[in-house]
This record gives C-alpha cells, structure tokens and sequence, in this order.
C-alpha cells in the first residue's frame, strides 16, 4: 500500500480476516525489525530441522534394535544412525554400506533404499522450508490495518468560525471530488488498463470492473433520442466491502454494494433556451457583460420559485471561451443532446 502515513499504520499482530483466523495473522513490522525476523527465523528454521532429524535417527535406532543374531550391514548402520549424522552425510554414508554390502548382505537393496530414499526427500523438504521461510516476511504490495484516530463523524464546523456549518465538509467534499478525478483517470480509463502506477496501489483493488451494455431508455420514451437501444447500463454488480474495499470485518458484519446506472442521449430539440441575462440568485455571482447562459428544461425541478421551476440547470456559455478543454456542457445548444443518468 503507498502514500499512507506509518503513523496510521497499525503495528504488531492483527488478523486479515479474508484469509481466516489462522492463515489470517500477520505481524506488521517497520524493515528493521522485519530483517531481524527473517534472521531468526533463518536461524529457528535450521535448528528445528537438524533436531527433527535427529529425533527421526534416534528412533530408527531404537526401532531397529535386537538381541537375535544379526550380519555386519545391520551392525554398521546401526552405527552410523547412532552417531546421528546430518541428511546429507546420512545419504552419502548408507549409500557407501549399501554398496559395499550389496553382494554380501541377505536382500542389501531392501534393506538400504528406503533410507536413501527418505534422507533424499527430508534434504528437499529442508531445502523447501529455508527457500519458504524467506517468503514469510513480505516488502511489496503490502496489506496494512490502518489506525487513525481522525476516524469518526464528520465535524461540519470549521475551526475558525464555528458559525459557518457546512463550510469545512464543502471543502473536503471539494478535495476528495478533485482527488477522485484524478484517480479515475489514471486508475479507470481504458488506455490505462494494463498499466499499473504508484497511485493506483493506494487501495487493496486498483479498480472495480464495471460491466457496460446497451438497454432501453430509462426516462419517458419523448425526451429520448430517436435510436435503438440508446441506454447504456453500467453496473457494479455485487462488490464485497472486504474484498472490493479494503475492509477488514468479519463475516457477520460484512455486507455487499451495487452501485447500477442506466445513461442515455436526450433529445434537446424545443428544450433549451439562450438568454443573456439572469438573476444573480440564480448564478450565485455578478454576471459578465453580455454574458450567455444556456437554461435547459427537462422538467419541474424543486426550485421554490415559479418562473425557474422548469430549469433543469443553467450553463454560462462563457467558458467555452475560457477553458482549454472541451466540455459538453459548453456546446449543448449545438450538438442538441444531452447525456443523462438515472440511478439505482
């Protein structure tokens, strides 16, 4: 996970409850303490080994033993498995009893493959452990239980003036829209897909696959563009709060979102007006000099008053002149169309 602060990070032990309440443990650690756990574990892992196999020899030995009369291969490797030798010292030594005994000894090969055999597969065992253990401790894409103590309800007052309500929650609405921009570009646009970069690693999925087909309009079958089929259904399906958004709840808590929306063309025709005056109520600011505004009317609206009711919403036709991007908005008195969504 990047770009978040360690002070938010939670240390010390915690459970991803996707991966179950064992598989589930981690240890979250800063890299100091994370290279001395890979030292201990080195060391932990191959004093284990070598006492496990020393155990395995020992009880061979005891299994093995009797007072009835016995040849000379039975007494030398009874020998070498009480001097408890390593895996591989092990192999190499009963494998030279096997072939010095080989045409001397009742049933040699019976009686020494075996062992060969388990002392092979113990070493890739060994071998296997040491190679795992290194994968114990993980440095990328790492998953982390934040901890901050600004979670909690949203102050909408700001800490200057305490009169203002609303002014500090527009501001960080403000911020997150922008930052949500952003990220949608980089991380949602289809010729970005393929490509991973450092800010679409600040969430546990990158993005949400969203599925896109056609559909019938989802308004009255007048204000619709005169095509076939002219919805376009995006739809979320069912995202997992665990899994889709990065929370950690266990399952009796856990609950799943769709979020489902059905866009279309409009047909503009006879549904717009161009003036050249307006109330300030209305903008909210002082108009330019014979500055344009477009009124579209898709319908009563809940504004208060009478004579604006039928204004769906007002664009000023001056930033077509000021902006260097194009915005649909900008030209809709020209193109005659208008792109609408209906939730769900």
């Amino acid at each position: 996970m990047s770009k978040l602060p360690g002070q938010y990070v939670k240390r010390g032990m915690w459970v991803n409850l996707d991966d179950g309440p064992v598989m589930g443990r981690v240890i979250t650690a800063d890299t100091r303490t994370s290279n001395v756990i890979v030292a201990v574990l080195a060391v932990a892992t191959a004093f284990g080994i070598s006492h496990l196999w020393n155990i395995i020899l020992f009880v061979s030995h005891q299994l093995r033993a009797t007072a009835s009369t016995t040849d000379g291969l039975y007494r030398q490797q009874q020998a070498l498995l009480r001097t408890l030798p390593t895996s591989t010292s092990f192999f190499s030594e009963w494998a030279k009893l096997w072939w010095a005994w080989k045409k001397r000894a009742t049933k040699a090969h019976s009686r020494s493959l075996p062992q060969l055999i388990f002392a092979v597969l113990f070493t890739a065992a060994s071998l296997a452990v040491g190679i795992v253990t290194s994968y114990v401790v993980s440095t990328s894409n790492v998953h982390v239980l934040t901890r901050s103590p600004l979670c909690g309800p949203f102050n909408t007052l700001t800490e200057d003036d305490s009169s203002s309500p609303g002014l500090s929650e527009s501001m960080w609405l403000s911020k997150v829209a922008a930052v949500g921009r952003t990220y949608a570009e980089n991380c949602y646009h289809p010729l970005n897909s393929s490509q991973s970069s450092e800010s679409c690693e600040i969430f546990t999925i990158p993005r949400i696959n969203l599925s896109e087909q056609r559909g019938e309009c989802p308004f009255n079958q007048s204000i619709c563009a005169k095509i076939e089929r002219p919805g376009l259904v995006i739809d979320s399906d069912l995202v997992d709060l665990n899994t889709g958004f990065g929370m950690n709840l266990p399952r009796r808590d856990r609950m799943r979102y769709r979020r489902k929306a059905t866009c279309s063309v409009l047909d503009m025709t006879d549904r717009y007006t161009v003036v050249n005056h307006m109330d300030n109520f209305i903008m909210g600011r002082d108009l330019y000099p014979k500055e344009e505004l477009v009124l579209v009317h898709l319908g009563n609206g809940s504004n208060k008053l009478e004579e604006y009711r039928n204004i769906t919403t007002i664009v000023s036709l001056l930033g077509s002149n000021m902006t260097k991007s194009i915005n649909s908005r900008y030209v809709l008195y020209q193109l005659q169309l208008n792109f609408r969504c209906q939730r769900y």
